[in-house]
C-alpha cells in the first residue's frame, strides 16, 4: 500500500496548490479529470458558476453504485501561518500543513488514490464507483444541490462523504436555520433618553428569552444527536455614541433537529416577541435566510453495515459510529433520495477552518485502507 499512501500525498500536495477559496474550483475539476483519464475512468464537468464546476468520474455501470464524494473549494487561509504560503504543502512532524488540507482536500486526495488502486487491481467488478468533486460546500452547496438535480439515484446508491471525522462513521448531523430579527424602538439625543425607546435594551430583554427558550429544549432527547440551539451570533445597532438607537438587529443561527422546520422556528421566535412587545410602541420583523435541513440514515442499513465491515477488514477493529458536529451536504443527498449517505474522512473538525490546517499523515494513510476496504466490500452485497 506504501505506493498508494504516496500517492495520496502526492494528490494532495498538487490539490492545495490550486487556491480555491469558495471560487475558481473549475481549474482543481480540469486537474483531477485529467489524472482519472489516465487510470480509465470516464469523466464529466459539470458548470454551476463561473469558473465553477463539480467533476464526476465513473469506473464501470452498474445498478450497485459507491460514490465518494466531497468538495473543492476551501475557506480564506487568515492571517499568521507558520508556512510560508498556506496554499503549499508542508510536510512537519508527521504533519501536512496547508489551507484545506484537512477540510476537505485530505478526504478527496485519499478518495483518489483509492479509486485508483481499486482500478489498477482490477477490484471494481460488482459495483460501479463513481467520484463526485463538488464546488461551493462552504457556502451555498451549489455543487452537490446540481448534482442531485441532475442525477437520480440507482437502486441500490452508497455515499460516502469524506468530510474529517477521524474516520467515524458519522451517521446524522444537525440542519442549520438562520433568521435576522429587527427590533424598533425610538431614536432619540442620549442626553435625552427618556425621548425614546432604546433599541439596544429592547433588544437585550428578547435575547434573554431566548437564551431562557433555548435553555428549556436542552432536555430533548434526539436519538443520536444533540438538542437544538438557538444562538446569538451577529449583533449590529447604533448611528452614532451620542443619540439613543432606534434600531438594533440580530442574527440567529439555529441548529435544528427532526420535526423542527423554518415556520416552527419562527413560531417560536414570533411568540417571544409578541410576549414582550404586543401593546408596546415597539415594533418588530423576523426574516429567514438559510435553511439547511438536518439528515439521518439508518446504523443497520447499507452505508453503515457497509463501513463497519470495511473498518474491520482493514483494521480488525470496530467502527465508532456518532453523529457530525457541523452541518454539510449529506443534507442534499437525503433530501434527494440517496437514503445510504453517511460521513466518513480523515482528520478532525478541530483542525478545519484554522489558522495552520493540517492533517495527520497517518489519518490520510489510513482513509486510503479504509475506502480501499469500502470498494471491496461493497461488491459483496
Amino acid at each position: 500500500m506504501q505506493y498508494y499512501y504516496e500517492l495520496a500525498e502526492k494528490f494532495l500536495k498538487k490539490m492545495l496548490s490550486f487556491p480555491t477559496v469558495n471560487g475558481d474550483e473549475r481549474p482543481l475539476a480540469e486537474y483531477i479529470a485529467s489524472t482519472l483519464e489516465k487510470y480509465g475512468f470516464q469523466t464529466q464537468l459539470q458548470d454551476v458558476a463561473d469558473n465553477r464546476a463539480n467533476v464526476v468520474a465513473r469506473y464501470g455501470r452498474s445498478d450497485n453504485q459507491v460514490i465518494f464524494t466531497g468538495h473543492l473549494d476551501v475557506v480564506p487561509p487568515g492571517e499568521g501561518w507558520e508556512t510560508a504560503d498556506p496554499f503549499q504543502l508542508t510536510a512537519r512532524d508527521g504533519r501536512l500543513y496547508g489551507r484545506g488540507a484537512c477540510d476537505m482536500k485530505g478526504g478527496v486526495a485519499a478518495m483518489l488514490a483509492s479509486a485508483v488502486r481499486a482500478a489498477e487491481k482490477d477490484e471494481i467488478q460488482g459495483c460501479e464507483l463513481r467520484l463526485v468533486f463538488v464546488a461551493d460546500e462552504e457556502v451555498d452547496g451549489l455543487g452537490t444541490r446540481y448534482y442531485v438535480e441532475h442525477q437520480e439515484p440507482a437502486k441500490k446508491s452508497l455515499v460516502i462523504i469524506g468530510e474529517p471525522t477521524m474516520l467515524e462513521a458519522c451517521i446524522a448531523h444537525r440542519g442549520v436555520t438562520r433568521f435576522r430579527v429587527t427590533i424598533h424602538g425610538r431614536q432619540c439625543h442620549s442626553g435625552l433618553p427618556q425621548d425614546g425607546i432604546n433599541a439596544i435594551n429592547q433588544m437585550a430583554r428578547f435575547l434573554l428569552e431566548v437564551e431562557r427558550f433555548d435553555r428549556e429544549r436542552q432536555s430533548m432527547d434526539c436519538g443520536i444527536l444533540p438538542p437544538p440551539n438557538m444562538t446569538a451570533t451577529m449583533l449590529g445597532s447604533g448611528v452614532k455614541e451620542n443619540a439613543v438607537p432606534g434600531t438594533s438587529k440580530v442574527v440567529l443561527d439555529c441548529r435544528t433537529v427532526p420535526g423542527e422546520t423554518v415556520q416552527t422556528l419562527q413560531s417560536s421566535i414570533l411568540d417571544i416577541l409578541h410576549r414582550l412587545f404586543d401593546g408596546t410602541p415597539v415594533t418588530y420583523e423576523v426574516q429567514s435566510f438559510i435553511e439547511v435541513t438536518p439528515s439521518s440514515t439508518n446504523e443497520d442499513g447499507l452505508a453503515c453495515t457497509t463501513i463497519k465491515n470495511a473498518f474491520r477488514e482493514a483494521f480488525g477493529e470496530e467502527a465508532v459510529v456518532t453523529y457530525f458536529k457541523g452541518c454539510c451536504d449529506m443534507s442534499y443527498f437525503c433530501k434527494a433520495g440517496y437514503s445510504e449517505t453517511l460521513l466518513c474522512g480523515p482528520g478532525s473538525m478541530d483542525q478545519a477552518h484554522i489558522v495552520n490546517e493540517f492533517i495527520e499523515i497517518e489519518q490520510l494513510h489510513r482513509a486510503v485502507d479504509l475506502y480501499s476496504a469500502v470498494i471491496r466490500q461493497a461488491q459483496k452485497g
